[in-house]
């Protein structure tokens, strides 16, 4: 009981960027109607191998085509189910392997108010920096304490 008389402002100011830690990363998770470019979330993959090719110093590259079914979560065409196809290399380096559950930009082309198709142009990548950043910024002021939150204010401010 003496502890928590004792350190009564620390525990309420910890309290407090915790809350707001877990806030901004709620809606880092739900700030889809904000963007301008089109989001969808992938619900499911079907995955065919197409060939395999050896590239330099014999390494075996294998190409993969993913049959992706999305559904839009912004935008005109919010709800909508689509069906997006994408090839990736094993490798990876220029293509990627997408997964269920991720989230991604997409180009859609249209006619008539109507999907033709669709293709990804990247993830949505801003939940995961969020919950960096957020974390980054609890461990500062938890190991820095009064210096550590200086120390992020004149980051923030520079």
């Amino acid at each position: 009981m003496n502890y928590l008389k004792k350190h009564k402002k620390f525990i309420i100011i910890y309290s407090i960027l915790i809350l707001i830690s877990i806030l901004s990363i709620i809606f880092a998770y739900n700030n889809h109607k904000f963007y301008n470019k089109t989001i969808a979330k992938i619900t499911n993959i079907e995955e065919k191998y197409l060939s395999t090719e050896e590239v330099t110093y014999g390494y075996k590259d294998t190409l993969y085509n993913q049959t992706i079914t999305a559904k839009i979560l912004n935008g005109n065409y919010k709800g909508e189910v689509i069906i997006i196809e994408n090839e990736y290399h094993s490798g990876e380096a220029y293509t990627q392997k997408y997964r269920i559950k991720d989230e991604v930009f997409i180009s859609i082309n249209e006619s008539k108010n109507k999907i033709i198709n669709a293709h990804i142009e990247g993830y949505k990548r801003d939940k995961y920096i969020v919950i960096l950043v957020t974390s980054f910024i609890l461990i500062i002021i938890l190991v820095g304490q009064t210096k550590g939150f200086l120390s992020i204010i004149s980051v923030i401010l520079n």
